[in-house]
């Protein structure tokens, strides 16, 4: 695993050297594995372990929150440590709402899913329980933060909510420089 991280930590470097030539960022998103052993993906502290070790200013992170969550459930950590962690390198993040309880087990319709708060639900903002106040007066992210909204189709009609509470957490977020 180790070997794995130190080749991903090079070619994250080479593409970060390409998006510098380009004047872009690239943004490394944290995501949740399957329930499987042969898959394995970082929390979001290790994410933020392996930004350190590339260090490199062109390679940042999209922090998805629901994603780091449900992680937890394979690796087990602390959501607001991991997050904290991983929001100084967070340029871009994804905005969502979930319950952090892996889609683990079959279930017959997405409502059941639902009714059971399981998986990536894209709920709108205060739907679940990611801890957003704790987050926002907790991290600190880098200067441009974006705020990217994710909700599933059938929560449109929350849209102007979801983006009301959205700004309402950005126009709190600190930021560094």
């Amino acid at each position: 695993l180790e070997d794995a991280y130190q080749r991903q930590r090079e070619w994250l470097t080479k593409a970060g050297d390409a998006a510098a030539e380009r004047n872009l960022n690239l943004c490394v998103e944290c995501l949740f594995g399957g329930y499987e052993a042969k898959i394995h993906t970082p929390t979001m502290a290790r994410l933020a372990t392996e930004l350190d070790h590339i260090a490199h200013p062109h390679v940042c992170a999209t922090l998805d929150f629901s994603h780091g969550y449900l992680e937890l459930a394979n690796q087990p950590g602390d959501f607001l440590t991991g997050a904290i962690a991983l929001a100084r390198h967070s340029k871009h993040l994804h905005i969502h709402d979930s319950f952090g309880r892996p889609d683990d087990t079959w279930m017959f319709t997405d409502g059941e899913r639902l009714a059971f708060g399981h998986g990536d639900l894209h709920l709108p903002v205060g739907w679940g329980d990611i801890p957003w106040d704790a987050l926002i007066d907790q991290c600190e992210f880098p200067a441009g933060v974006v705020f990217n909204i994710e909700l599933q189709s059938r929560y449109w009609y929350m849209a102007q909510e979801t983006v009301d509470a959205t700004k309402a957490l950005a126009e709190r977020a600190r930021t560094a420089g």
